[in-house]
């Protein structure tokens, strides 16, 4: 099968492109490498380097299926400049999804959030259930999802996944997800802090998510829709528990902080729905999870760990301020030429011809 996928050198597409070629799909990404060429070792697929506002049309000449992964992927990123989260997350799915009825692509299948759910900590939430986000990545997800449902037909069978938040080891690492994160701190510094111990969240291993994604790409047309894609949901205190246990099992044992810092999200997701119609089964628990970090990585000494590049909030702010500092030059540089000829004497002027 032709696929394209966007954000395919992320976290997620660093996981998913490669088992994909190795499937035998023909694929192509387009992904401006703001978080680098995490798919340089990779043969067999083309790579556009290139934001997808910037998408040419006939990239999608041929395709079959579109994976979406691109996009601002959390919290603080969003927060840090919301204008840039409605257009990358918002806007730039609008744009995808019109580019995808142009060209009679079928199946779309777009990385969406559970975080959607906002607050619902009393009850579990399905597909059925209402969303309420109250801030801009989860708000700006509910607008791609609609813009994307509500153009869905029998000719533009999209799949949409509200995902859990998502732990392990990938070829391009994040340390800002709670499971990495916790790991991370119990590795180098001894203790994990647990901001919230009663609140709750769904949590999937990436290679388990990838398996989704698999399932999806295989699905007959018929199937279509949101699915919410989670392995458990746990409270951040037994997040927090197994991450401690699983450090002790690799010989790294580390102290609990309990904290009590709010947080608007807190959810609990039922996932009965990819099981039963995709036949999704998550297999891989924390404790493996961890395990595998601590072998991909090493001890507390090992460079990585403490790699500003692995914290998406970190890469995009500093990305950010060098494109202010970039066009304040330019700007001040224009300004001072336009005064420059603005002062000038008609005589002054050079003169054309000998």
């Amino acid at each position: 099968m032709k696929i394209l996928v966007t954000g395919g050198a992320g976290y997620i597409g660093s996981v998913l492109v490669p088992q994909l070629v190795a499937d035998g799909h023909d694929v192509t990404v387009v992904d401006k490498l703001t978080f680098g060429n995490n798919l340089k070792d990779l043969a067999g697929f083309t790579l556009h380097d290139r934001d997808v506002l910037d998408l040419e049309p006939d990239w999608l000449d041929g395709i079959e299926a579109v994976i979406h992964l691109a996009g601002i992927s959390n919290d603080p990123m969003a927060n840090f400049r919301p204008r840039d989260n409605f257009i990358n997350n918002s806007a730039l799915t609008g744009l995808l999804v019109y580019f995808c009825k142009q060209k009679k692509i079928k199946r779309f299948i777009f990385g969406s959030t559970c975080s959607i759910y906002g607050f619902s900590s009393e009850k579990m939430v399905d597909e059925q259930s209402p969303v309420s986000p109250s801030f801009p990545y989860g708000l700006s997800k509910q607008h791609a999802e609609y813009a994307i449902s509500s153009v869905a037909d029998e000719n533009f069978r999209p799949i949409i996944f509200r995902q859990a938040t998502v732990f392990g080891w990938a070829p391009r690492m994040r340390f800002d997800l709670v499971v990495n994160t916790m790991t991370k701190y119990g590795v180098c510094h001894g203790k994990i802090s647990v901001n919230n111990p009663r609140l709750w969240r769904p949590l999937i291993h990436v290679r388990d998510l990838v398996a989704a994604y698999l399932l999806a790409i295989k699905a007959p047309d018929e199937v279509a829709g949101i699915f919410n894609v989670a392995a458990k949901n746990y409270t951040i205190l037994e997040i927090g528990q197994e991450v401690q246990q699983a450090l002790a099992d690799n010989s790294l044992p580390c102290e609990l902080e309990i904290l009590d810092q709010e947080d608007p999200r807190s959810y609990r997701v039922n996932s009965n729905r990819a099981a039963s119609v995709l036949g999704f089964e998550p297999k891989i628990s924390i404790a493996e999870g961890v395990a595998e970090i601590v072998w991909k990585i090493g001890d507390a000494q090992q460079p990585q760990w403490h790699n500003p590049w692995f914290i998406n909030a970190e890469v995009y702010r500093k990305k950010i301020i060098a494109e202010e500092k970039t066009y304040e030059m330019w700007k001040n540089f224009m300004v001072n030429l336009k005064n420059e000829f603005d002062n000038l004497k008609p005589s002054e002027w050079p003169q054309e011809g000998p």
